[in-house]
């Protein structure tokens, strides 16, 4: 089966409900890759990362890590694999932004006196270090993403899933984001998975896209990605 990470015959859904997919999800994904999951709303984008992070059960189908079933996996074990960031946000009143990012350490075996240095070096790669005194709170949505996108950096684990990480960011700091992506997954060698409509920002540094509609999913990939993905971003 090999290395990284493979979704076998997956359709995800909640319980109750019908499948999101007519046809299960099948892929191959390897550490260094960067794949945008896109599709209209409603389409499973969300429900997918949550099922791969072990969240939401599947309705049917495999998920792999390195061949190991992650659904024979405990919670703790999961965490070491995956890190999600979603578009909500944490119950986190009178928790500092630096205290956010180290419940992300909560599974590393690290001296406690560290633990507030690394934290605090995970806010500086996302640009958000002038925060990490202030209240989560009281911060604005664009800030809330940064700190989110540290505590899944402070989770260190090899595989980021990532959920519409630009819905809340200007211009610039859409395009600092498409960086972190590049960086994340050249130099530190991350699978990621990233949700996203902001197609014109993030697409040229992704390797592969994962498009969901009622009819299935398509997974492109190639020099020519953007090119041919435009035109499914573009239909009504």
């Amino acid at each position: 089966m090999g290395v990284g990470l493979v979704l076998k015959d997956l359709l995800t859904g909640y319980p109750g409900a019908k499948a999101l997919h007519v046809h299960p999800i099948s892929l191959q994904a390897s550490p260094g890759e960067i794949w945008m999951l896109g599709g209209r709303n409603g389409t499973g984008k969300s429900t997918l990362l949550s099922t791969m992070a072990g969240i939401t059960p599947p309705r049917a189908g495999q998920i792999f890590w390195n061949e190991t079933d992650t659904q024979t996996l405990d919670p703790a074990s999961r965490s070491k694999i995956f890190s999600l960031v979603l578009t909500q946000r944490p119950d986190a009143a009178m928790f500092t932004a630096l205290e956010i990012v180290e419940t992300g350490l909560f599974h590393r075996s690290i001296r406690p006196k560290d633990k507030e240095q690394l934290a605090f070096e995970c806010l500086e790669s996302v640009g958000a270090s002038p925060l990490a005194g202030r209240l989560f709170e009281q911060l604005s949505d664009g800030e809330k993403q940064r700190v989110m996108m540290a505590r899944a950096l402070a989770q260190d684990t090899p595989v980021l899933l990532l959920d519409e990480p630009s819905a809340f960011l200007d211009f610039a700091a859409r395009t600092e984001l498409s960086g972190l992506l590049s960086r994340w997954a050249g130099e530190w060698n991350k699978l990621i998975f990233v949700s996203s409509h902001d197609h014109h920002a993030l697409l040229p540094v992704c390797s592969h896209l994962l498009f969901l509609d009622k009819s299935g999913a398509r997974v492109m990939q190639g020099a020519d990605l953007q090119q041919k993905a435009y035109s499914l971003f573009e239909t009504p």
